[in-house]
């Protein structure tokens, strides 16, 4: 049975895939594995297998509010790699903004482009932990979220 949202238990957030060069290298190796597999099956095998590794990656982050604990995992299909940690009484949320800038050149063509990155992040115990990144509005919903459910506070 499916929870409504405000009553789940658990929240997942997906937070990165690979870049986009890999993803297009795990496309490649699908593409290849197809092709060469009436005369090259083991080949084909192997260029498939690690195509959709490459492919279906992903972490991200589980929150289960009433055990108080998170989960940051790397994945691969339905597995979900990682360690639960506790959420302690005296944790806080906050929201920091980071700069960042790109720079491009390529010979005397040189471009910059400044982007803002927010970012939420987990004081627990005396650590740091990132939890989400990425744009404005994103972040400040899901922290808004997250700090109600599990009642601590959220500091900006």
């Amino acid at each position: 049975m499916n929870l409504p949202q405000h009553q789940a238990e658990k929240i997942e957030f997906t937070t990165a895939k690979l870049p986009i060069n890999f993803t297009v290298l795990g496309y490649l190796f699908i593409g290849l594995g197809i092709y060469s597999l009436i005369k090259h099956l083991w080949e084909a095998v192997f260029l498939l297998l690690i195509g959709l590794i490459i492919v279906l990656f992903k972490s991200g982050l589980v929150i289960d509010f009433n055990a108080r604990k998170y989960k940051k995992y790397n994945g691969l299909f339905f597995i979900k790699i990682g360690e639960w940690m506790s959420i302690s009484k005296d944790a806080f949320l906050k929201l920091e903004k980071k700069r960042m800038v790109h720079a491009n050149s390529v010979l005397t063509i040189s471009r910059k482009e400044l982007q803002i990155d927010y970012r939420l992040y987990l004081y627990n115990d005396s650590s740091k932990v990132l939890l989400i990144s990425g744009n404005k509005n994103e972040v400040f919903e899901r922290a808004n979220t997250i700090a109600k459910r599990l009642g601590i506070e959220l500091k900006k």
